[in-house]
């Protein structure tokens, strides 16, 4: 699904970029230099992680999904070292308006190493349950809809795997084929 640029984006789509330092704190403050460059910044969280100013912080993934649950909005997880494509909330509120009954919208990535160079693009298919059940094209590169996709955490695996792919089950994942995710590795 390409949304053209010019399609109107809901002024009242509220995205929030979570950071989730429970591996690492590397790259943390590169991410947050991408998401204030991306204007995503101010409703930027971190969880599991140093306590940065202007930012709000949650030190366990419950406190997180209480919070971000009880709020009709849409969240997308980065890794610290990871990079948003600039207008990444802008562009992602225009896939939402396309695709407004979907829970889950995601999109092409790509690597970045330590110098700041995108290498290696993941241009992923339209979705597909079969490829989907053995490859997760899904995690940490996309938006999912929070007033449906609320997992129990049990701590007995990845919040961020159980937070998409219980998306996905309550609805066909949709598409935007644009490079919105710089990351440092892929799963």
């Amino acid at each position: 699904m390409a949304t053209p640029p010019g399609a109107a984006a809901p002024s009242s789509t509220r995205i929030i970029p979570v950071v989730d330092c429970s591996q690492t704190t590397a790259g943390l403050e590169q991410t947050l230099d991408s998401l204030e460059r991306a204007g995503a910044s101010d409703d930027a969280v971190i969880v599991s992680g140093p306590p940065v100013d202007g930012i709000e912080g949650f030190n366990r993934v419950e406190d997180l999904l209480a919070d971000v649950g009880s709020r009709d909005c849409w969240m997308f997880v980065m890794n610290p070292g990871d990079r948003a494509a600039p207008l990444i909330c802008d562009l992602y509120a225009r896939a939402i308006a396309a695709a407004p009954d979907a829970s889950v919208i995601y999109a092409d990535d790509d690597l970045i190493d330590a110098a700041g160079r995108r290498h290696s693009p993941h241009f992923k298919p339209g979705w597909n349950p079969d490829l989907f059940e053995h490859h997760d094209f899904l995690t940490r590169s996309g938006i999912v809809k929070m007033t449906v996709a609320i997992p129990a955490p049990n701590g007995s695996g990845d919040w961020v795997v159980a937070l998409y792919h219980g998306a996905a089950l309550r609805a066909d994942p949709v598409h935007f084929p644009f490079v919105l995710h710089h990351r440092r590795d892929r799963p």
